[in-house]
Formats: structure tokens, sequence, C-alpha cells
């Protein structure tokens, strides 16, 4: 057979054959260390492979011209010839590569276990076949790269590349949660993809530095130095946020400051405004247009007067301080006014209970409000507000008795979450909740969630006096309190003939018998039709459900069906008050034993029951599988938002280690194996110990994400006990009434999978 050698092949080619496995702009010695032994043994052996016609792009991150795309094409054609030949003809092509000069007896060398230790073949001292490896390897590596080099994403139009890297760089998350902490989405939350653009290619740098959009969120400030300090001036974090400021040019800049200790500081706390990065941010204050501020009082008393005229959403909390030194909430008073004007400002989050000197200020173009301040009052200064959240403990909102109570027309949306034990009332007797001194009429969304534990008597009399109108534009009423009478929710039900969602804890059934057709529980014979309570009830949420007589639930569902198909089918126009036919029920639970519990109790499995199974039973072996799978097989990827861990709940001591040594897989293995052995006969119990929806979460889990799933195919087990299981859950679903929920926490009788949401504008 004939050798090939094509011209301009030398050592040069080789090294950069090699180097091509770098990532771009990187080379040097230290990669020939991280490649395979036999890969840097054989660089001198087989160096006159092939070479690149433009070394100085692999080298850099450039851009190559029109002549330089067809020179790097043909190198890759060759390359790929010769790759063709040598994964055609295998050893016999790498010898022909090795010996040049003449072929040597060839069986010898064929054999792995020889070596050919004469000088006259460059020094080749270990097996052929990694020969052949090698430059299998190397090729690959020649044409993966130079074909980068002329990929079509190097050349996308400017106006393209800035569009799809607007869309990777998310913008810096807004944290609204109430707490102290560092938000965690704020931790998770990187910066680098912007600063990746910027050092890609030199095209896409260019592209990067000219769409200022991209650097719009600045770096998490938590740390402050004095200007003088070697951190401030180092290449470093201070760096990097005078670097997104600078590189943002004049557009709104979302900031993130996070200052709530002393030790996240050097210098004097008196100047920290004056410490970087705190002071470049602060310079361009006018840039601001969302922004979370959590400091401590002496930093914030720090801060100087600023205009804010783009600000849209602000997160402000002054953390108070813990230990000998404490301020107990509600006690903190600011001594001067940082946001001084915010003529744009929409949502605003005050965690804390501060009162400031321009607090009213602030809150007067505010149209969504959230936190918990000193007073009710505060509210009339917001006349724009529509959305308003009391967040924190609503025991200690203060109250005197103004002359009367005031009226605010704007708010559509009203929620309390109350960290108290009961809601503060007012007055020696317990005559009065705050409720009793804001007027809403236009509330169409009104949310009161607690403990549970929160007095109904006093809310309900304050709401139906005082808080609603009669009738009321209430569409979702969310009332998780205890002991509400039959009477009063009799009541509250007449003053909301608009009702959509209705979401409240537990009640007796016979309480709910308000919601049945009451046409049908007439024992007089009267003719006149009468209404029915919430007609366009959609969502009924109960939680916490306890009471066993759950047949009135679901004549509940059923009676409004018949209803409003008989109507439907006898009036050729619309009933002029129509009735929700689609009314689903749902019962939520906080776990998923009180779930199972109850859904043994509506389907009569009583055999199955948690808790009061037989010993070694069926259903408690399958108990006992399901936590293991969810503990060893779920979770690895838990830093994820979409993590399957957190669809299911389990007992024990909390998730097991992940895979770290192979007598781990071998140990799963051997329970899958048991699994796999076992024949299931009953769907239900499939069902309700939630592992058919273990395996279908382990099924999906994305490739990679177990570790030694390449040798003991733990995904793809789990797939076909999924599809071997999927006709017995299929089969006992039939005579289903109520369906359980993916996380076990929730049953469900209607067609909706969850209840529908009111958003109010």
């Amino acid at each position: 057979m004939g050798r090939r050698i094509y011209p301009g092949f030398h050592v040069q080619g080789f090294r950069l054959g090699l180097a091509s496995l770098k990532p771009t702009g990187s080379t040097g010695p230290e990669f020939m260390d991280s490649l395979h032994p036999t890969t840097t043994t054989h660089s001198d052996v087989i160096a006159h492979l092939i070479t690149s016609p433009t070394p100085h792009l692999l080298e850099g991150n450039g851009i190559p011209s029109e002549k330089e795309i067809t020179l790097i094409r043909e190198a890759i054609r060759r390359a790929q010839e010769v790759l063709e030949n040598l994964q055609r003809e295998g050893a016999r092509r790498a010898m022909q590569v090795l010996f040049p000069l003449g072929l040597p007896d060839m069986q010898p060398l064929m054999d792995n276990q020889s070596h050919a230790p004469d000088q006259k073949y460059k020094g080749y001292t270990l097996p052929l076949s990694m020969v052949e490896t090698d430059m299998h390897i190397i090729l690959t590596a020649f044409i993966d790269r130079h074909q980068a080099l002329v990929s079509s994403i190097l050349h996308f139009p400017p106006e393209l590349l800035v569009e799809i890297f607007s869309w990777v760089v998310v913008e810096s998350p807004f944290p609204t949660k109430h707490s102290g902490a560092c938000p965690p989405e704020l931790v998770i939350y990187t910066t680098c993809r912007s600063l990746a653009f910027s050092q890609t290619c030199a095209y896409w740098r260019q592209v990067a530095l000219s769409a200022p959009e991209l650097w719009t969120s600045i770096p998490f400030v938590s740390r402050i130095y004095p200007s003088d300090s070697p951190n401030a001036n180092s290449q470093g974090y201070v760096y990097l946020v005078k670097l997104f400021l600078e590189r943002s040019k004049e557009l709104p800049i979302h900031v993130r400051v996070w200052l709530p200790y002393s030790f996240l500081h050097d210098g004097d706390i008196a100047d920290a405004a004056s410490l970087e990065p705190l002071r470049s941010v602060l310079v361009d204050a006018h840039r601001w247009i969302t922004a979370m501020v959590y400091v401590s009082p002496d930093i914030y008393e720090s801060l100087p007067t600023l205009d804010f005229p783009l600000l849209h959403a602000l997160n402000l909390r002054v953390v108070l301080p813990t230990g000998p030194g404490r301020i107990i909430e509600g006690h903190y008073r600011g001594q001067h006014i940082v946001f001084q004007t915010t003529p744009r400002l929409r949502t605003l989050i005050l965690d804390g209970r501060p009162l400031f000197p321009g607090l009213r200020n602030l809150l007067l173009p505010v149209t969504s409000f959230v936190g918990l301040p000193m007073s009710v009052e505060h509210l009339e200064s917001s006349p724009e507000l529509v959305k308003c959240e009391f967040r924190g403990p609503a025991g200690k909102l203060y109250m005197h008795d103004p002359p009367r109570a005031f009226r605010h027309v704007g708010i559509k949306s009203f929620r309390l979450v109350n960290t108290n034990y009961a809601l503060p009332v007012f007055g020696a007797l317990d005559i009065a909740t705050f409720f009793r001194w804001i007027k809403m009429p236009n509330l169409e969304v009104l949310e009161i969630e607690g403990p549970g534990t929160i007095k109904a008597r006093p809310v309900i009399r304050d709401l139906l006096r005082v808080t609603l109108s009669r009738p009321s534009r209430l569409r979702s009423f969310t009332f998780h309190v205890r002991d509400v009478t039959e009477i009063e929710l009799l009541f509250l039900f007449g003053a909301m003939p608009l009702l959509e969602v209705l979401d409240i804890w537990d009640v007796p059934s016979r309480s709910l018998r308000l919601l049945l057709d009451p046409n049908r529980m007439k024992t007089g014979t009267s003719n006149v039709d009468e209404p029915f309570e919430l007609p366009r009830l959609h969502s009924l949420i109960i939680r916490e459900f306890s009471d066993p007589h759950f047949q009135a639930l679901e004549q509940i569902c059923y009676s409004r069906r018949l209803y409003a198909d008989s109507i439907s089918s006898s009036q050729p126009s619309p009933s002029p008050t129509p009735i929700d036919r689609d009314l689903t029920i749902f019962l939520d639970y906080r776990r998923t034993r009180e779930c199972a519990r109850y859904q043994n109790i509506i389907e009569g499995w009583q055999e199955v029951e948690p808790g009061k199974h037989a010993k070694g039973s069926e259903c408690t072996m399958l108990l006992g599988w399901a936590s293991y799978l969810i503990k060893n097989f779920l979770g690895s990827d838990r830093w994820r938002p979409d993590c399957s861990l957190k669809k299911f709940d389990f007992t024990g001591n909390g998730r097991g280690a992940l895979l770290k040594h192979p007598w781990d897989s071998e140990k799963r293995d051997k329970f899958l194996r048991v699994v796999e052995e076992y024949e299931m006969k009953d769907g239900r119990l499939l069902e309700m110990t939630r592992l058919y929806r273990i395996m279908t979460a382990i099924r999906d889990l994305p490739e990679g994400c177990l570790l030694y799933d390449n040798i003991y195919f733990f995904r793809s087990r789990a797939g076909a006990l999924v599809e071997k299981w999927t006709p017995l859950v299929e089969e006992s679903a039939k005579e289903r009434r109520w369906k359980i929920s993916d996380d076990g926490r929730t049953l469900r009788l209607g067609d909706e999978l969850r209840p529908r949401k009111i958003e109010v504008e």
C-alpha cells in the first residue's frame, strides 16, 4: 500500500493539534501534562501528521478572514481524510505514518504486548494500539478546533447576538421574601455570563462591550473597603463592581446591597458611604431602577440624602442588631432622609417596622406595598396603592383610635400574612381588629393567612361592618381562621356574590351545606327558585380537612353540575345568575401522612393506611422503599429550582449522601434489583405510597445526575419499572373519584389541576 504524506506537515503542526484541545485563548506546556501519558510520549513520533494554517487564531481569540476561512476548511478536509483512512485501516495506517521510510516486520508490532525499542524507529517504546488511539485524539481535536473557527455563530449579525446574550444574561433577581438573611437567589445568581461573552473571541467581545444592557445587573455588594485599601484597588471584587458600572454606561441599573453586620466592612462605620464599592454605587443613584438595600442602622445613618428619579422597585430593610445592644423591632427611628425623591417608585418592600422621617413621601407614588408599617394609617399616604401585603408579627401593629375609619378606594388586593398567635385586637373586651379602621370597597382579593389560630368572630364582624362593601367585589377569599360557625359563613357568603376562589381552614362538612343546591333542600311547597350561594365559585380549597363525612363535598360538586346542566338544556338563554359547573375541591395538607390518611377514609383503604397497617405488611414495605428512593436517588441537583426532591416528602433524618464511592452505587443497585423482582398487584398501593411517581422522577433525571448510571443504568431501569407499573396504576385510577397531587399533600375532586389564581392590576 502506498504512503500519502501531505506537504507542509511538521512538528509545529502536531503541537498545534494538541493545543487545539485547550479552551479558546489558552495555550501552554501545562496542557501537555494534562493529556494521557502515551499522547505526550508520541508527540515527537507523529508530529509531522498535520499542521494548522492559522496558528495565531488558535493561540488568540481573533476572527478569521475570508482567505483564512478557505485555508482552514482545506486543512479540515485533509485532516478528515487522514482520520477516515485511520479509522478504515486502523493499526496498518498508523504503521505507515510511523515508519515513512519503510515498514518493519508487521506481526510483532501488531501485538499489543510487543514493543519496538530500536532507536531507528524514533524511540517508539509503547504498544502500537496506543499510537492509533493518540493519532485519533489529535486529529479529532484538530478538526473540532478548526471547525469552531469557521462556525457560523462567530459571524452572526451583532443585533442577533445581542438578543441571544440578553436572553442568557438574566436580570438580577429582586428579593421579596421576609428575612434579614442573605437572599439565596442572590447567592446563586452569577454575573459571570456577561464576562464570559466578552472573553470568548474578539468579535463577541466587541458585541458584548457595545451592548450596555448586558451589564446593568451590578454585582452583589456584600463587603466595603476604604479607598486606599489594597482590596479596593486590586483586580477583584471592587474592580468587578466598577467594571459593570462603567460598561452599563448611562442605562438604568439593578443594585443589591447587603451589609447588615459590622464585620462586613473595613474602616470607620460612620463613613461607610465613602467606602468602596458602596461609594461608586451611590454615585450612580440617579440610574437605580430596582434596589435591594439591607443594611445595619449605623450604615443607614451614614448614607447621604439622594434623589432617585428612576427608582421603580425598592426592598429596604434596616437589619436591627441582636445581643446586648439589640433594638426591638418597631423601636428604630431613622434620623435623616436617604431616599429624598422617588417620583417613579411603584413597588416598596419595607420589613422591620421602621419609622423614617420621609416615609410618607416614600409611600406617595407606590402602587404595591409589602411589609408591616407602624400603623394602618400609613396607607392613607398611598392614594395610588393597588396591592397591599402586611407580613410579620401583626400583633405588634400599633393603632390608636382615630375619629373614623379612613376609606381607600384604590386597593384591590390585600393580604395579611400573620406570624403572631392571633391578630391584634383593641379595647379591653377584644372588640375590634385593625380591619375596623380601613374601608376597601373595591377589594377583589383578600387573603388572611397565619398559623391557624386566629379568632374568627372579631375578624368577620369588622370585615362585614367596615372593610367590605355590601355586596363586595371579592373574587378570591383566603380565610385561615379556626372555629368559623355556619351562621358566620352564611353572612360571609351572602356578602361575596362574585367569589371565584375560596380558601378556608378546616371546617365541619355540615357548614358547607350552604353551597348545595338550595332548591333540592327545600321541604316546603314554594315554586320560587332560590339563588345559589357563591354561584361563580370555581375553586374551593380546605386546609387540614378532618371531617370524615366527605360525602357533603361530593354532593356540592355534583349538585352544581346537575343544576347547571339542567338550566342550559331547559333555557335557550343564559340564566340570570349562571352557576359555574366546573367547581373543583382541593383538600390540602401540610404532611403527606395526613393526606394519605384522609385518602384512605375516602376510598375505604383501611388495609393500607399509614400508621395502622400490620408490621411487615406490603404497605409498610412500599412506604420504606419510597422513602429510601427519595433520599438516595433524588436531590443530586438540589441547588436547581426544579429539583425533583422538592416535589416529595419523606421520613427519617434527611437525604442520604450523594454517590461518592463504588460501594454506594452497589448498595443502590442491589436495592433496585429487589424492587424489580417484586411483583406488584395493587396499583392503589403504587399511587398511595407515591412509588410510581418517585420512579418516574428517577427516570426523568438529567443525564449525568446520578453517578455510575453508565454502569448500573439506574434511570433506564426506573423507566422500565414505570412502563411495567403503568397499566396497574391506570386501572386503579378508573374507579377513583379523588386524585392525589404529585407532592402527595393535596387531594382533588374535579377537573382542574390547581386552584384558580386571581390577579389584579
